[in-house]
């Protein structure tokens, strides 16, 4: 990858309002890459089934800002949870 390359992803990533970087992301995009919805991702975290990442300041608000290891973690708590709603046979 070239210089201009990537410098030209780096502005890409900052001016975006989405993406808060190249590997991080919004907690609107952390739960649809785990195939849930934001507010049951928020419920999980209010009701203690899952502790949510630091938050950080973007432009006067408090964010959460997801890493890949987050979003992994976060697709093991999803297992477990909808494993236990299984009927057992």
């Amino acid at each position: 990858m070239t210089l201009t390359n990537v410098l030209t992803r780096v502005k890409t990533c900052s001016t975006s309002k989405k993406a808060v970087s190249a590997k991080t992301y919004t907690t609107q995009k952390a739960a649809d890459a785990v195939g849930i919805t934001r507010a049951t991702l928020q419920a999980w975290i209010k009701n203690g089934k899952f502790k949510a990442p630091t938050t950080k300041v973007r432009n006067g608000r408090a964010v959460r800002v997801w890493t890949e290891s987050d979003l992994a973690k976060l697709k093991a708590v999803k297992k477990e949870i909808y494993q236990e709603k299984r009927p057992r046979r």
